[in-house]
Parts: structure tokens; C-alpha cells; sequence
């Protein structure tokens, strides 16, 4: 609004306003003023004035017209030169953030097309274990009681969105001394909620992966459940297998010799039952006890 206070508007308006007071002025001035008071030369200048009086004020009413509108015209181009200006700054604001958009999209592809590139870190690769040893066809095992509690309370943690007392209902080791495939110790467990009725499994193995099944199996009826784990109860299970494979020995290098391991789920005490298939070798040896000196 600050065009309708620019000079040319007041100077219109101004004009507008003369021309219509200067008229009626003269116009009463020469019906007022009597003949006698008045010389003849005044007279005959209201005459003429009074004559002219009209046309002076259509002058300055054209006048006055003629500056309001174009300041009414100015009012209207700057009001559209702003509206062009603040639709253009949009635009422009609009443009750049599909730039900076594209730009993001553009850095996410090349992130999953090469993770391992400047900048972004690749996940870290799980420490191998150091399990077993295979020399002169004798198998020794050695898995730490942490490494299995360690496993077990992870499981459990996950079992905890079902029901917070899962069950251990078994456990069991695999153990392929001349496998070529990254992995030659594999242990799992299976855990049991009442609450969902499903049996779930946790694997790890000794190249460092871990992996876990968080769907379960459905399971018709409560199956049998350890007491407690069994490496609790029998810390030194790693024997019973080791004295298993010294029964056995020397195997000979296959890559489909195994060793197996597991507890059976008795009440106390505790048995466990090794099997030992002797690929190259041709032979096969199951041992069952409660201990490594009575496997038999």
C-alpha cells in the first residue's frame, strides 16, 4: 500500500480535489457578488472565469485521473512483479532440494553397490574359534565352557519375546575334522516356550557365525527337557568325544569323517552318546556314558 502514498498519487488527488473546488468557487463568487459593489473589470473577469471554470475543472479532473491511474498501474505491476519474484524463489527452492534429493539417492546406490568404498565402514567378520585340532589322525576337541554360556544366554535373550523361562530341550555337536568348507565345529540347541508352543534353534560355529531361528517348529506335545544344560552337569564332555576318537585312531583324512556328541534327555545322571564315523577308514564307533571313564 505504500504506492497510494508516492507523490504522483497526492499530487492527483490534490489536482482531483482543485479541480472541482475552483469551479463551484468561482461559480458562487459570480452569484454572490452584486454588479454594484464590484468594478466592471472584476465583473467581466468572474464572467469569464465562471465561463472557463468547467473546462479548468475537467482539465484537472483528466489531470488527477491520469496520475491516480498510473499509480493504480505501478500498484498492480509491483504486485505482480512480487508475486513473479516469490513463485520464482520457490521454484528455485523446489529445484534444489530435488538436487540435494537426487543427490542422497545417488550416494545410497553407489553405498550398496561398493560398501567396502571410502567412507563406509564393512561389517567387521566374526573371529574364528580355535576348537579343534586334527594332526596324525587324532581329534582333539576343546570349546570353552564361556563360549557355550555365552551362546545359551544369547539364545535365551531372544526367547525372551516369547516367554521369559524357555527350556533347553537339546543339545548337540558335529564336529568334521577334514572338511574343507570354512567350518569344521558346528553346536546347537533348541529351546522350548511353553507360552508359544514352539521349539526354536541356535547354531554356532567355530569360523564365527551364529545364526538362529526365530519362527520355531510347532510342536504337538511338551517335549522331553534337560534339568540343566549338560555342560553344567558334565564339564568335561569335550573328553568323552576325544576319548572316543582315540578308540578310532588313527582316522583317516576324509572329508565326510564326523564326530557326534549330544546328551540324552534322562533323568540324572546325565548320558551322553558319541558317534564316530571313520570315513576313510570304513568303520563306525558309538560310545555311551555318564563320564569320560565310563564310555563304553
Amino acid at each position: 500500500m505504500s504506492e497510494w502514498r508516492s507523490p504522483g498519487v497526492r499530487v492527483g488527488i490534490t489536482a482531483i480535489v482543485l479541480a472541482i473546488v475552483v469551479p463551484v468557487g468561482l461559480f458562487f463568487a459570480d452569484k454572490l457578488v452584486s454588479d454594484e459593489a464590484v468594478a466592471d473589470g472584476l465583473r467581466n473577469f468572474l464572467d469569464v472565469a465562471s465561463q472557463a471554470g468547467p473546462w479548468i475543472g475537467m482539465f484537472g479532473i483528466a489531470v488527477g485521473v491520469s496520475l491516480v491511474a498510473r499509480a493504480v498501474v505501478r500498484t498492480v505491476e509491483a504486485t505482480f512483479s512480487r508475486a513473479s519474484e516469490t513463485a520464482a524463489k520457490r521454484q528455485e527452492v523446489a529445484e534444489e532440494r530435488v538436487r540435494q534429493l537426487e543427490a542422497r539417492l545417488e550416494k545410497a546406490e553407489q553405498s550398496v553397490k561398493a560398501p567396502s568404498a571410502e567412507g563406509i565402514e564393512a561389517p567387521a567378520k566374526p573371529a574364528p574359534r580355535h576348537w579343534l585340532s586334527a594332526s596324525s589322525g587324532i581329534v582333539r576337541l576343546a570349546i570353552p565352557v564361556s563360549e557355550l554360556e555365552a551362546m545359551y544366554e544369547r539364545a535365551i535373550s531372544v526367547l525372551n519375546e516369547h516367554d521369559p523361562e524357555p527350556w533347553l530341550t537339546w543339545f548337540y555337536v558335529n564336529v568334521s575334522p577334514y572338511q574343507d568348507s570354512g567350518y569344521r565345529v558346528y553346536v546347537a540347541l533348541d529351546l522350548y516356550s511353553d507360552r508359544s508352543e514352539r521349539e526354536y534353534s541356535s547354531w554356532m560355529r567355530d569360523d564365527g557365525q551364529y545364526y538362529e531361528d526365530r519362527t520355531g517348529r510347532r510342536k504337538l506335545e511338551r517335549p522331553p527337557m534337560y534339568e540343566r544344560p549338560p555342560w553344567r552337569e558334565q564339564p568335561k564332555w569335550c573328553e568323552m568325544l576325544n576319548q572316543a576318537a582315540a578308540r578310532v585312531a588313527p582316522l583317516i583324512p576324509d572329508a565326510d569323517t564326523e564326530l557326534t556328541i549330544y546328551a540324552t534327555r534322562s533323568s540324572p545322571p546325565l548320558q551322553w552318546q558319541v558317534i564316530v564315523e571313520d570315513y576313510g577308514g570304513k568303520r563306525k564307533l558309538e560310545l555311551r556314558g555318564t563320564s569320560p571313564a565310563d564310555m563304553r
